[in-house]
């Protein structure tokens, strides 16, 4: 069972060095974690089990539950192991804890140990499966298997304590009784957690909320509007910029609405070769730029691919674009230029692509004669 289930747990190392451990449920890649161990990042680096090193995005987390759910980056299938059903554990019930305790000091190979369910608590109306098997610093965020190699618990703590006793024994010590977060709470999570809902232990302590446009948004000056998809935001740019930015609810995704100052006879074409020098040059010292197609789209439209990668960090953008003039040109001297783009990791079956694409197709240009010139 242990080594069918070894290239499923995978080493997660935060930005600032720290580290725990994971395990992959989906074989797209999503892998589960503590919040504690990558709640406070956006992105992670994530270590397979053959050695390989990949990056990570953190979809959501939960800080009441200590988990988070991960996606690690590109369409490649993974091993995986699958979720099992905490609640026909019983005491006494064999469990094996795998993961990296104190990271790489005892070696680069995952661990394992073994021990019994000792007990059950909930703590912040949370289960917890209690276990005697070994756990250490590192261990957190990785699976504990039930017999059949099913995932019945995320591992979380472990309690060490000097207490004092009244009994004979004078000083009691009470160590390494470990805890797991029975892995029907995360089940019961998933989904919401999945999609970026966000939990936290202080409600306070959660950013303020962004403004979440309704099912239109219009552009009174230039003339436009966009229908945006469930939970995206609007962010405007600097005054008089021209800029209008739609993002989804991870930032993941985003539709940009430009209007252009035009000034002197532009043809289509012409605005769009401008706009394709300027994409060039904005991206000019990206760790990766480069134009994938620029065509004409007809009927006056040009559009324009290109892969923009910023720094080794940030996810690998798709981009799409139109460029085309305004339909009360030249009378009205400005352009449009709708640019539509996603982290590489999504594929088109994600919702995100999905409304990207939607909200991309849906910009309206209002009628001329409704729209006052700027």
């Amino acid at each position: 069972m242990v080594r069918e289930v070894t290239p499923a747990v995978v080493l997660v190392v935060a930005p600032d060095g720290s580290s725990g451990s994971g395990v992959i449920v989906d074989k797209e890649g999503l892998v589960v974690t503590n919040n504690h161990v990558a709640g406070a990042f956006e992105t992670v680096l994530i270590r397979l089990a053959d050695g390989r090193t990949v990056q990570a995005d953190v979809l959501g987390f939960d800080q009441i539950a200590d988990l988070a759910v991960l996606k690690i980056r590109g369409n490649k299938e993974f091993s995986w192991v699958p979720l099992g059903d905490s609640d026909t554990m019983g005491l006494g019930d064999e469990v094996i804890a795998m993961g990296f305790p104190l990271g790489d000091i005892l070696g680069s190979q995952v661990k394992v140990t073994s021990g019994l369910l000792s007990s059950r608590r909930t703590v912040g109306g949370v289960e917890q499966l209690q276990i005697d098997a070994a756990i250490n610093p590192g261990n957190s965020g990785g699976p504990l298997f039930n017999r059949a190699g099913a995932v019945v618990g995320i591992n979380t703590s472990i309690y060490r304590e000097l207490a004092s006793s009244s009994s004979a024994l004078g000083v009691l010590a009470l160590d390494a009784i470990g805890h797991s977060v029975a892995i029907n709470e995360l089940k019961a999570r998933f989904d919401s957690l999945e999609r970026g809902e966000n939990v936290f232990t202080d409600p306070a302590s959660a950013p303020e909320p962004e403004l979440v446009v309704g099912e239109t948004y219009q552009d009174e000056v230039y003339g436009w509007s966009v229908e945006v998809a469930p939970g995206w935001t609007v962010q405007p740019g600097e005054e008089g910029s021209g800029l209008i930015e739609f993002v989804s609810p991870q930032g993941d995704g985003r539709v940009s609405v430009h209007v252009i100052e035009i000034q002197t006879a532009y043809s289509a074409q012409e605005l769009a070769e401008l706009i394709r020098s300027i994409f060039e040059l904005e991206y000019l010292d990206s760790y990766l730029f480069e134009v994938d197609r620029f065509e004409d789209a007809g009927d006056g439209v040009y559009t324009l691919w290109a892969s923009i990668q910023q720094s080794p960090s940030d996810c690998v953008e798709q981009n799409d674009a139109a460029i085309f003039l305004s339909q009360g040109f030249p009378d009205q001297s400005y352009g449009f230029w709708i640019q539509a783009a996603a982290c590489e990791h999504l594929s088109e079956t994600d919702q995100v692509i999905k409304d990207l694409t939607a909200m991309w197709y849906s910009f309206t240009e209002l009628e001329p004669a409704n729209s006052p010139s700027p």
